[in-house]
């Protein structure tokens, strides 16, 4: 029995820890890109940020922030009477919530890790062609990376999708949903969880 889908204060923390993990982690890989990109820059005014005090700082703050953002989680999960799924409070704010993973995770973080990835492997190719050699180390971490963040893309627009699949049957279907339903709805959650944090992970 998933217990978080019937004690409320478990599901509260599930959904935070849910949502303050997978935003690091795209916010970590994201910071990932940015660092291959400054390696990979020509211009030395660029190299000056890539330090590891400012690296410490970076990270601390990204820490902070998400915590500190989506802290309403905590307040808005709550268990869907209906259907006992653990979920958000209110047609409203499942809707906003949806919208902002949409917006957030499903587009802008992933825009920039490609958009970071691409200027990465530019740069690669420029120093290739000036110079005839590039660091083997560097030139295959920067491929690790990229095909993660290709990977993180992929099943990011899969959560995203489970995501809003989710939220309309709750908010549509809310009187209407069968115990097959209900329990289909739970799967694809755990289902899409899991593609969440694939990319991660593997």
């Amino acid at each position: 029995m998933l217990t978080f889908h019937y004690v409320p204060i478990l599901c509260k923390l599930r959904n935070y820890s849910i949502n303050i993990s997978g935003f690091l982690s795209q916010s970590h890989l994201l910071l990932a890109c940015i660092d291959r990109y400054l390696i990979s820059a020509n211009e030395s005014s660029y190299r000056q940020f890539n330090t590891i005090p400012m690296a410490n700082r970076i990270i601390m703050f990204t820490i902070m922030f998400w915590l500190t953002i989506l802290s309403h989680k905590l307040v808005y999960s709550n268990i869907s009477s209906p259907h006992q799924f653990c979920f958000y409070s209110g047609a409203s704010y499942t809707f906003l919530i949806s919208l902002h993973n949409l917006i957030l995770s499903g587009s802008i973080l992933s825009i920039l890790m490609a958009t970071f990835s691409i200027l990465t492997l530019k740069n690669i190719r420029q120093i290739r062609r000036q110079t005839r050699s590039c660091g083997r180390r560097h030139h295959c971490v920067s491929l690790m990376l990229i095909s993660n963040v290709f990977v993180s893309v992929i099943f990011t627009f899969i959560y995203v999708g489970g995501l809003i699949s989710v939220s309309f049957f709750l908010l549509t279907k809310a009187q209407m949903l069968s115990t097959r339903q209900k329990v289909r709805n739970k799967f694809i959650s755990f289902i899409v969880i899991i593609f969440y944090y694939t990319p991660y992970v593997y």
